[in-house]
Parts: structure tokens; C-alpha cells; sequence
């Protein structure tokens, strides 16, 4: 594993995209890797299930959800935190439509009728 991460490294390429670059690398070698990524300044795809690893790599993350990419500025905690309150947000918003769409079905339903005796009373 170090012999290709160090062959892709070597070449130096415009984009680097890495799947799960600590599997198989000792705590040296994800340290190492991590401190060179930090200061690699060419862009970087990472897919990793490594949390620790990409909160101190990252500074963008993209999220696939429902077949649309979400963009997120800092590291993975941020993401994190900011998808959190986002999802808070959106149920927040949802309830507050939904109490509304039951009011006005109440409305409706209260004084429809009325509207429907005055208009035929009018005619």
C-alpha cells in the first residue's frame, strides 16, 4: 500500500483521488500522510469511512443525497454540524407548513358551507 501511495504521489498529478488511503497503513504512515496532504496543494478526492482521518485533511466536503451533490465549507465535523442544523432547520419548516395546511383545512371546513348558503341565498 505505501509502495502505491508513494507511486501516485511521485508523479505529482493534478488531481489525486484516494478510496480509503488508511486501510492497510500503520499509524505512522496515516500520520505522514496526513501532514503531507495538508500541505499538497493540488486538489483531493478522498472516500473514507476514517472520520479522524478526514477531519484533519479536509477542507470541503461534498455530499451525494438523492442524486444531487451538497457542498460544505471546513472539515468533516463542520459538515457534520452544519448538516445537522440544516436537517433541524428543515423539519422546523415542515411543521410549521404543516400547521398551517391544517388550519386553512379548518377554516375550510368550518365556513365553507357558509359560503356555499350565502352565495345561494345572494342568487
Amino acid at each position: 500500500m505505501r509502495i502505491a501511495l508513494a507511486q501516485s504521489l511521485f508523479v505529482q498529478p493534478d488531481l489525486l483521488l484516494l478510496d480509503e488511503p488508511t486501510n492497510h497503513l500503520d499509524v505512522h504512515a496515516v500520520t505522514w500522510l496526513e501532514e503531507f496532504l495538508k500541505t499538497w496543494e493540488k486538489t483531493v478526492v478522498v472516500v473514507s469511512h476514517d472520520r479522524c482521518f478526514l477531519n484533519n485533511t479536509t477542507t470541503h466536503t461534498i455530499f451525494l443525497h438523492r442524486k444531487r451533490l451538497w457542498y460544505y465549507g471546513g472539515n468533516y465535523e463542520t459538515f457534520l454540524r452544519v448538516r445537522a442544523e440544516q436537517r433541524t432547520n428543515q423539519e422546523a419548516i415542515a411543521q410549521q407548513q404543516n400547521r398551517k395546511v391544517a388550519h386553512l383545512k379548518q377554516f375550510i371546513q368550518r365556513f365553507g358551507q357558509g359560503h356555499k348558503k350565502m352565495a345561494k341565498q345572494a342568487g
